[in-house]
């Protein structure tokens, strides 16, 4: 497989101990993704400049988080190798998104440092956790095994997806906003110069008869947006393309 690629790293510290968590003094730094923020190989760069902002400022905790199942493993590495924080992080890593295997639950938990290690081990011991799954692990090794030739025809449909709306909103309804594309498959749309944010529902779902992710559903700020899944066959973007831009023409939303 493509070691250029790396599928989906989601850097996350949930809860580790209350010799941390409960400190009177401690300090929690958690660096989040930009909204709409492009993941690509500079990327990196924003990332190592706010760790090491946590570390001069004496962080005794840094939760960074990153979901996203594309990017560069050059990336990653960028960040990882630096050993003057690397101990203060937990990595855990899943193929879920990429390969469409959410229900198959799998995923790992990788703590470089040695005590942070045993007090997570500690933790979750006390944790309700189900069995693993055999069919996740035998899945999530194929897919890394195996999985690269339809990794690599997924990428270009879904390419092909994203320049095609892009291409025929921006020549048709130029109101509407796209969010750039980049390690993922559900770009937002910014609706709102064409919809009332209270009438997207209306528009998308009653006339349109299109199933989608809105905006409100990720923060208050992001009504009269909607989320599209284009990970599909270049036929359901076409419906997509063409009903949206059709009822735009027939009826006024605003």
């Amino acid at each position: 497989m493509n070691n250029k690629k790396i599928f989906i790293i989601l850097i996350f510290i949930f809860f580790i101990s209350k010799n941390i968590y409960c400190q009177d003094n401690a300090k929690v730094y958690v660096i989040k993704k930009l909204e709409f923020q492009e993941i690509n190989r500079w990327y990196a760069a924003y990332i190592k400049k706010a760790i090491k902002k946590a570390s001069d400022e004496g962080a005794s905790l840094i939760i960074l988080e990153l979901d996203t199942p594309g990017g560069l493993l050059s990336s990653a590495l960028s960040i990882k190798n630096k050993n003057d924080y690397i101990d203060k992080l937990i990595v855990l890593n899943s193929a879920s998104k990429t390969f469409n295997l959410a229900s198959l639950l799998n995923s790992h938990v990788i703590i470089p440092n040695e005590e942070i290690r045993k007090i997570y081990k500690k933790f979750v011991s006390k944790v309700n956790r189900t069995e693993f799954n055999l069919l996740g692990l035998i899945a999530t090794e194929s897919a890394y095994k195996y999985g690269s030739d339809w990794l690599d025809g997924l990428l270009k449909t879904i390419k092909r997806n994203y320049e095609y709306i892009r291409c025929e909103f921006l020549n048709k309804v130029p109101e509407i906003i796209i969010s750039p594309l980049e390690g993922t498959y559900l770009p937002f749309f910014d609706l709102r110069n064409m919809v009332s944010k209270d009438r997207v529902k209306e528009f998308i779902q009653d006339d349109c008869k299109i199933a989608i992710d809105f905006g409100e559903w990720f923060g208050k700020n992001f009504k009269g947006f909607i989320r599209v899944n284009i990970a599909t066959d270049f036929k359901y973007i076409e419906y997509f393309v063409d009903k949206t831009i059709k009822q735009l023409k027939n009826k006024s939303y605003k």
